[in-house]
């Protein structure tokens, strides 16, 4: 993606659409730290597949009552 171009998304932009703060940042954990990231259909099912796995991991297994 180029600026001069004008195809690029900003993080503000992406917030916007669909995409959400967690899956955002599911999305730069999948790139490497020198590189930039290119999000791809295919990067953003994989991401959707992570925080899928992330909250079936992490939800606790009945509902707590407080």
């Amino acid at each position: 993606m180029s600026k001069s171009l004008k195809n690029f998304q900003t993080i503000q932009d992406a917030l916007a659409t669909t995409y959400t703060a967690r899956n955002m940042r599911i999305v730069f954990l999948m790139g490497r730290w020198n590189d930039g990231v290119e999000i791809s259909p295919d990067m953003r099912k994989q991401a959707d597949s992570w925080e899928t796995t992330l909250d079936v991991c992490y939800l606790p297994p009945f509902p707590a009552f407080f």
